[in-house]
This record gives C-alpha cells, structure tokens and sequence, in this order.
C-alpha cells in the first residue's frame, strides 16, 4: 500500500478499511497557542445564505453558503425518490436490499461534503482573525436558535435552517480558534438583525439589504448583524454611531462544489487545503481508488 506524500505528521492510532478506502487516524501534539499581542474584537453572524460574515468594523469576509445549501436540498429530493422506490419494493427482495445501499452511500457522501465544506468555512473565518490581528471574535449563542420561533415560520425555512449544521461549525471554530489563542465569545442574538447600526431604530427586513426607515441608512443585512454582535459583545449593548457595517464586503467560497452530486469519470476530484497542510479538512493527495458505482459508472475517490 503507497500512502499518500502530504500525510500529517504524528503517531499512527488506527487504521480502518473501509470499501475500496482506508481511513488512518493520525494523533499529535500541539503546543501551547502563544496570545497574539493586541486587543483587538471582530463579530461574527452566522446564517444559511452565508455561512459566517466576519467584520472587525472596517474590513468583512462573507463565506458563502449557497453551494453547501443547493448540495443539501438536492440530497434531501434524491431521499425522498429513493423512500418513495423502496415502498413499493417487497421486503427481503434484491430489489430493496439494493436501494438500501445506495442509500446509505448517498447519506455517507452528504457527511462527507457537509463536513469538508464546515472544515473550509471555519478555516476562512480564523484566516480573517489571523490577518487582521483579532484576538477576541464574538459570535450569536446559536442555543437559542430555534426558541418560540419554530411554529412562526414557514416550511420552507425551518427545512433550511434544521438541514444546515450551525452547532458542528461552531464547534469547529473554538477549537481551529484556540489552537491561535483566539477567544470564542457567544452572545445573545437579540435584535441584532433588526437594529441599525446608525440611530438604534428596529426594522425588520426580509431582503438582503438593510434599509432604516428612520434615517435612510442603508447596507449588507448580515454585515449589519455581525457590526452589531461585535457592537454588543464590547458595550454590552448595541450603542448607535460607534460601528457602522463595511462597505465593501469580500465574498469568498469554502470550497468548489460543482460537480458534487454528478461527477464525470474522467473529472479529478478538487481538495482545497485548509491553513496549514496538516490542518482539518486538508487534502491527503496520492492514494486513489478506483470502482464502480451503483450505477456502473467509474468512481474516483481521494483519502
């Protein structure tokens, strides 16, 4: 067996063989994180359109979440069609037995991206904090997330919000965060995203832009939630005129997606590397497998 040449450094703990895969668990120490020497806070919104917006005040990244949220809804229509072709099948029957195994790949698979897409976007974040000098990234206490507000909206959206793992980011983020000696600081959320940054007037907008329809103050609507949280975590409150949102605002993918649900035999799978090469989510390139998928079509996979 030829392992692959980026493999981490460290003690080999396991290895597991899986169909046509072998899965290594490498463990290693890590030193003490040295605290970077300023003081400076940023705020970071969470959300489904984009999966985190950080701002320090004058500089925003927003890591999109639009390719991990089209990945998810066209798994969640493929389930369904697989449910709805395995109800009609007789129990015990080839038939069935073999819809069970594509569905358990396909949910394997969606775990696989969801991760690897998670991994990449909290890697931006800590990339922002690392470069514009934050030692203390305040961000909405995601547990109260879902309190009284189930039943107040629609379909369509709590599917959105119940398919996008906001707990497994965040944990990712403390400890991608504490391996630099960044603070990780959850506040409440309240009013955040209706507060404008300008004169502290409520508007409640559905939109993408914000617009106060007290003094005409208009901007990003997750750039106004992530100055807010920062406003807030460093007062305790949201004080009006101190921190306005950015207005320019660089957006940045976590990761490729095309070519996730279908992929054509002869196209090599992307890994984008994390911050390091030996970070979570890095590409372990070189060691490849080749088979045949349910449908017979040649399948390429990287470990």
């Amino acid at each position: 067996m030829r392992l692959p040449e980026a493999i981490p450094t460290g003690r080999m703990a396991q290895a597991e063989l899986g169909y046509g895969e072998i899965y290594l668990t490498i463990t290693r120490e890590i030193p003490d994180p040295v605290p970077i020497p300023c003081d400076k806070a940023g705020g970071l919104d969470i959300g489904i359109i984009h999966l985190g917006l950080v701002s320090d005040g004058q500089e925003a990244w927003a890591i999109s979440g639009r390719g991990l949220r089209s990945v998810k809804q066209g798994r969640a229509k493929a389930q369904a069609h697989l449910k709805k072709t395995r109800s009609r099948t007789k129990p015990g029957s080839r038939r069935r037995k073999c819809l069970n195994r594509t569905q358990h790949r396909a949910s394997k698979k969606m775990e696989r991206v969801t991760r690897h897409v998670l991994h990449h976007a909290a890697n931006q974040i800590v990339a922002f904090c690392l470069t514009y000098g934050i030692t203390r990234l305040y961000a909405r206490d995601l547990g109260t997330l879902h309190y009284k507000k189930r039943h107040r909206r629609s379909r369509r959206t709590n599917q959105d919000v119940g398919a996008l793992e906001f707990g497994r980011l965040e944990q990712y983020l403390e400890y991608k965060l504490r391996r630099y000696g960044i603070q990780f600081i959850k506040i409440s959320e309240a009013y955040t995203s209706q507060t404008c940054p300008q004169c502290g007037h409520l508007t409640k907008m559905a939109g993408r832009t914000y617009r106060c329809r007290e003094s005409g103050y208009r901007a990003h609507r997750d750039g106004v939630g992530a100055v807010n949280i920062l406003n807030k975590g460093m007062h305790g409150a949201i004080r009006p005129g101190l921190i306005l949102a950015p207005e320019r605002i660089t957006y940045r993918r976590p990761v490729p997606l095309k070519g996730t649900l279908r992929r054509s035999p002869a196209e090599s799978r992307h890994v984008a590397g994390g911050i390091n090469g030996g970070e979570s989510g890095g590409p372990l390139q070189g060691l490849t497998t080749r088979g045949r998928s349910h449908r017979g079509s040649p399948r390429i996979s990287a470990l």
